[in-house]
């Protein structure tokens, strides 16, 4: 039995830990695009979490590929480590300082509650806990948001989940984000909509736009988004969507040649906007979040690290009144 809890991930019948449950990743993509089974599985955002009296531990698993795992105490970092390929064994321990100190002022998190926080990497599996006093499972009263979207909303860019803007936007509304995003692979499949809906959490934050690009037409984008918004707005939980094409229209338009996806850029939007009026649903543009030309990494396309901390910084001011 565990005596720790998996949070924004599933345990397979193989032991792995998935980001999607295994019934639903063989139905992602669409047509020949199904790169997101595999995005499906890999363990960015994944959480361990456990409440125990001990000032150390040990975790144990075994990975894929290479990647880094970070480590906190209640809100507290402990250290970042990199993953092997093959079996891990990695400590982490408290620093005197912190185990003297009484009155910890933590904010989401209690300072007995040591967290283990997935990057990246291969998937992963046979996870095992040990330390020196009991451990038993811990589950957050924090409102939980799932996050779906491209890989901007994944963390691509950052270097460094932690520092994604998903991570700066929980930090700063004090909350728990299920992050569902699929790099280059949110499609918006009917099964895919049906699992974030049965995610039952306080409020959805949708990211899109991007990755249906170049993949289908406008007759079917606007088919799944009109699937995904009347779906979601049965739950009667609030909706908010980042609609992220036009601040590529604005960087792209530098460029002398013609701007990548400059029709689906319009006319999606105009899609997402219609639907989005239609089922009275609160749409933030990109624009608002991404201010500066260098908010975008060198590829023009994903945020850079300031990118990430403006988007989470901005998008906590607008949502602040909704979440307060």
């Amino acid at each position: 039995m565990m005596n720790y809890t998996i949070f924004n991930g599933e345990l397979t019948n193989d032991n792995f830990i998935y980001r999607y449950p295994t019934e639903y990743i063989e139905q992602l993509g669409y047509k020949t695009k199904i790169e997101g089974r595999e995005k499906a599985k890999r363990p960015t955002g994944v959480e361990i979490r456990f409440k125990t009296k001990a000032k150390d531990f040990s975790i144990s698993f075994y990975s894929t590929a290479k990647g880094f795992v970070d480590f906190y105490i209640g809100d507290f970092s402990i250290k970042r480590a990199e993953i092997i390929e093959g079996q891990n064994e990695i400590e982490a321990s408290l620093h005197e300082r912190f185990t003297t100190l009484g009155n910890k002022k933590t904010k989401r998190f209690p300072e007995d509650v040591f967290r283990v926080q997935f990057e990246a990497g291969g998937y992963i599996k046979d996870v095992k806990i040990s330390c020196s006093e009991n451990i038993e499972p811990y589950t957050s009263n924090l409102k939980k948001v799932v996050l779906y979207g491209s890989s901007i909303s994944e963390g691509a860019g950052s270097f460094a989940y932690p520092y994604s803007w998903a991570n700066i936007l929980a930090n700063e509304l004090n909350i728990d984000i299920l992050n569902k995003g699929l790099s280059g692979n949110c499609l918006c499949e009917e099964s895919t909509v049906d699992y974030l809906k049965s995610l039952n959490p306080d409020a959805y934050l949708l990211e899109l736009g991007c990755n249906m690009r170049g993949c289908m037409d406008e007759n079917e984008f606007e088919k799944r988004i009109d699937y995904l918004f009347n779906t979601l707005s049965s739950t009667n939980k609030p909706i908010y969507v980042i609609s992220t094409l036009l601040f590529f229209k604005k960087q792209f338009a530098i460029f002398k040649e013609k701007e990548p996806y400059k029709k689906e850029n319009r006319s999606f939007t105009q899609i997402i906007k219609k639907l989005a009026k239609k089922y009275n649903i609160t749409v933030i543009s990109m624009n608002k979040l991404m201010r500066e030309f260098t908010d975008v990494s060198y590829d023009m396309l994903h945020p850079s690290i300031m990118g990430h901390l403006h988007i989470g910084t901005h998008l906590a001011k607008e949502l602040k009144k909704y979440f307060n």
